[in-house]
């Protein structure tokens, strides 16, 4: 059956069902009426009367908080919305903004209410768009253009290549008012940042210097701190540095090999020719053999001073163009012939 609370007290509730007897205990409490309240938006108190700004497509948290007295019988309390063609607002205070308009805002906790004010503008920035600010005859150094990214479907992110050792990478961020704007680094190892002048003649484009610390991938964050709505996620990957020294030199008499020499592997005397390769930085060193029927490579291991062995083997006779390079700085390369009789 139903049980109505009368007033405070204990009252025993007795049933039988097929002879048997059963009892339950229910006690009734006093009321306590809440007194007051805290309004909170997304955690910071806001005062009776009192007017938030947002702009369109931002989702906001309010919330109700201290009630009073902290014996209260009602914890909960609800929102409404005076206007939901600017406002929605659920009944966990989780407010979406749906068009530029003022709407009041009302909680309520066990009757008692509070009222403010959320004027919703539409946004300044409506787009962040980052490019490289490189000079328009900047072609060799190491970093290049991105491609588009896709970091998440809310979301559009750009990558971009530097190479470790590299001052910045310059990037452009154009926008449509200029104001309001900043960055976070998500990977602070990788990546430095830092805002560079700014330009009283042209506020919307807006210089941000990226400084590479140490190889990796890092992100970026640039967003609208009056609306983060408005963000864009930068993928910076920071390579190693390439060889700025790369030489070739036989173990033999013929010492130093220049590009276009010729290198001779009398089969009838040896299999292969052993060469000394030196770099500055080691590693990402490539051989490619134009004809490999004709001669095979194979590496040594590095030793401390930045140079290893190259050991090429004549498979049969013919000549071929063999080409070393840096992977990464695919400039800094050395070509010959080697001939196999």
């Amino acid at each position: 059956g139903k049980v109505t609370a009368v007033k405070a007290g204990t009252a025993n509730i007795v049933a039988k069902v097929n002879g048997e007897r059963y009892t339950c205990v229910v006690t009734v409490k006093e009321k306590v009426a809440v007194k007051d309240f805290v309004i909170t938006f997304e955690g910071n108190e806001l005062i009776d009367g009192n007017y938030i700004s947002s702009y369109v497509g931002n989702k906001c948290q309010f919330a109700v908080t201290d009630i009073s007295p902290s014996n209260a019988s009602i914890k909960t309390g609800k929102f409404t919305s005076g206007n939901k063609s600017v406002l929605t607002i659920n009944s966990k205070g989780l407010a979406t903004m749906k068009s530029a308009g003022t709407a009041k805002v009302t909680a309520t906790v066990d009757g008692v209410t509070k009222t403010f004010e959320v004027v919703v503008s539409e946004p300044k920035n409506t787009n962040l768009v980052p490019s490289l600010d490189y000079p328009k005859d900047y072609k060799e150094e190491g970093a290049k253009y991105g491609e588009y990214v896709k970091i998440n479907e809310k979301a559009k992110g750009y990558e971009y290549f530097i190479y470790s050792g590299e001052e910045v990478l310059p990037l452009k961020i154009s926008t449509s008012d200029g104001f309001s704007i900043t960055y976070k680094v998500l990977d602070e190892e990788i990546i430095a940042a830092e805002w560079g002048e700014w330009k009283e003649d042209n506020k919307c484009d807006l210089e941000l210097k990226l400084k590479p610390l140490k190889e990796g991938t890092a992100i970026v964050e640039v967003y609208d701190t009056e609306d983060e709505s408005v963000r864009v996620y930068i993928v910076v990957h920071v390579l190693r540095a390439g060889n700025t020294v790369l030489s070739l030199e036989t173990t033999d008499e013929d010492g130093l090999l220049d590009d276009g020499w010729s290198l001779v592997i009398d089969t009838q005397l040896e299999t292969t020719r052993k060469l000394r390769l030196t770099t500055d930085k080691g590693e990402a060193v490539v051989c490619k053999i134009q004809n490999k029927e004709i001669v095979s490579s194979k590496w040594g291991k590095w030793n401390k001073k930045g140079a290893r062995a190259l050991t090429l083997t004549g498979l049969k006779p013919g000549s071929t163009l063999v080409t070393v390079y840096d992977k990464n700085n695919p400039s800094l390369s050395q070509s010959f012939y080697v001939v196999v009789e």
